[in-house]
């Protein structure tokens, strides 16, 4: 698998079962995780809306994963947390980083963000000293005017883009990742139909089309989690 060749992770993942709008069973989820475009690195990341308590959604987030059992792949927890206006001081936050580390990746509205949105995410490296993800940027770009995803980058928000935004516009996909905004990739898997693991197929597509040398940024930042994550 070339993910693994150059050290990438898949850091937005929907293979727990049951937990959201992802997986609906444990077989789906083993199906999703033995499939030839799974990376060997992924991050489970469920979402976070706020209807449950923090420990709940903790304790199911474990008891979904448990129930899959034994896989080959290597597998670490976060969550894709839904905006809220108070996030920029919520030491809640805390509990849902990638793996023990700083990383917390952010769902914004599908909508033009205002100033006081944007700014509560900005404030979550501010006060919290974390480091907001923004999940797949390219599904809120058509809402935004020029410059937000780059004043965003510029002000501690590190940029995550799904994998199937190179399968379907590669284009526009490798001109953000040439400008040096994307800091991660997720495949965003939800099932094993219409949102299929494809990982391993979208870095191939990069690697074909334009060399493996233009993922660096991407795999320098996930080696560091490599190194620094105790993977299940």
């Amino acid at each position: 698998m070339i993910s693994t060749d150059l050290g990438l992770v898949d850091i937005h993942s929907h293979f727990l079962p049951c937990m959201d709008d992802g997986s609906k069973s444990v077989e789906m989820s083993r199906e999703m995780l033995d499939h030839p475009s799974c990376a060997s690195y992924v991050v489970a990341t469920p979402h976070f809306y706020g209807d449950v308590s923090v420990e709940a959604f903790i304790r199911e987030r474990r008891e979904a994963f448990n129930s899959i059992g034994k896989t080959d792949k290597k597998i670490t927890f976060g969550a894709e947390v839904y905006y809220y206006p108070s996030m920029g001081h919520s030491e809640a936050l805390k509990d849902f980083c990638i793996g023990g580390t700083t990383l917390v990746l952010i769902e914004m509205p599908f909508e033009r963000w205002t100033t006081a949105e944007m700014d509560a995410l900005i404030s979550i490296h501010d006060n919290l000293s974390l480091s907001p993800v923004l999940a797949h940027v390219e599904r809120y770009t058509p809402y935004q005017k020029k410059g937000t995803i780059e004043y965003l980058a510029e002000n501690g928000v590190r940029i995550q883009s799904n994998t199937e935004f190179f399968i379907e516009d590669f284009k526009e996909a490798y001109k953000m990742l040439s400008s040096g905004l994307i800091s991660f990739l997720g495949s965003d898997m939800h099932n094993t139909g219409s949102r299929k693991p494809n990982f391993d197929e979208a870095v191939s597509l990069i690697a074909e089309k334009k060399g493996s040398s233009c993922l660096e940024i991407v795999s320098f930042n996930c080696r560091q989690l490599i190194s620094n994550i105790k993977w299940e």
